[in-house]
């Protein structure tokens, strides 16, 4: 095949790929949650019209009681002990678990739904570091094993979805969860709740764009290599292709679709230290691209260190569990 044949095949590749993304983009906005705030854990959604007025994100602050990790029937009707306030959508860091004199809790909240029966459905944001979601008194959906033991926990970090099919007007939602393995803790996202096919549909639409996402760089990253070997005097495009490539394998064990379908059951620390390594490549291509388009004094022990900087940076968070 000629040259320009290939870069005429690979430019309707990505013109068909941008469209996908713009049909996409589109039916995401029109599917943008509206942001409602709980108080304490409570929220009243009574007025709201799921099918009229699309799904909403949850903002506001939830009841948060340290240390705390019961399991089945041990988990309601009981003592929560100290009760603090936490915001539904943050992080906290080590430092804050210290102030709690905690790893692990437990977020409490009581949602008053709109009267009349519907299929709703939740979408839950990655938890760090384990989590278990109750229902009403049912387990619903968790990620990894929740436990205040460093050697009983299992960490996973991924996003989930479920339906509420029982029919109820008050949802009684327990989060437990347990940050044993990152020095992180908390919700990276607003909980989402909609009608069970708004949520799906945002299940599709995200998992098609990131698959897009991933194909587009990877294509990107082998052009380039064709480019370099037939003009091997292209190290520019070398650099470049290699960069798309390790950004596309970052991606593909950054996004749900590895995780939730296709291996879920792969290791937590494999996958972290997949994307240590697939970050650090990023980095090393990006540098060389872009010393190879100027001149720069000395730039070969330049480049020597920012390499061993990259790699003793990248081994130290694997070893230490710095995920």
């Amino acid at each position: 095949m000629k040259r320009n044949q290939v870069k005429t095949a690979i430019l309707m590749v990505y013109i068909v790929l941008a469209l996908l993304m713009l049909l996409l983009e589109v039916s995401w906005l029109f599917n943008d949650p509206t942001e409602v705030y709980a108080s304490e854990g409570v929220l009243d959604l009574s007025d709201h019209n799921f099918n009229k007025d699309g799904p909403v994100a949850i903002y506001g602050t939830f009841s948060f009681v340290p240390n705390e990790i019961a399991y089945e029937d041990q988990l309601f009707g009981r003592d929560r002990g100290d009760t603090i306030t936490l915001p539904a959508v943050d992080y906290w860091s080590a430092q804050d678990w210290i102030h709690f004199g905690a790893n692990s809790g437990t977020y409490y909240g009581t949602i008053q739904l709109p009267v009349g029966y519907q299929v709703l459905g939740v979408e839950m944001p990655p938890i760090k570091s384990a989590s278990k979601v109750w229902i009403n008194g049912h387990e619903r959906w968790s990620a990894g094993r929740v436990d205040p033991v460093l050697n009983r926990a299992v960490p996973m970090e991924k996003r989930g979805r479920f339906t509420l099919a029982e029919k109820t007007e008050q949802v009684e939602m327990v989060i437990q969860v347990s940050s044993l393995h990152q020095e992180l803790g908390g919700l990276s996202n607003p909980i989402i709740m909609g009608t069970a096919e708004q949520i799906r549909v945002r299940e599709v639409t995200s998992i098609l764009l990131e698959s897009i996402v991933v194909v587009a760089a990877g294509l990107l990253g082998f052009y380039h290599l064709f480019l370099y070997s037939v003009r091997d005097d292209e190290i520019a495009a070398l650099d470049f292709g290699l960069f798309a490539i390790s950004l596309s394998i970052y991606m593909v064990f950054s996004g749900e679709l590895i995780v939730l379908y296709v291996m879920p059951d792969l290791s937590f620390t494999l996958i972290r230290g997949a994307q240590h390594v697939a970050n650090a490549l990023v980095l090393v291509f990006v540098i060389r691209y872009f010393t190879n388009l100027v001149t720069v004094k000395h730039k070969h022990v330049l480049l020597n260190g920012a390499y061993v900087l990259i790699i003793m940076i990248t081994f130290a968070r694997i070893m230490t569990g710095d995920m």
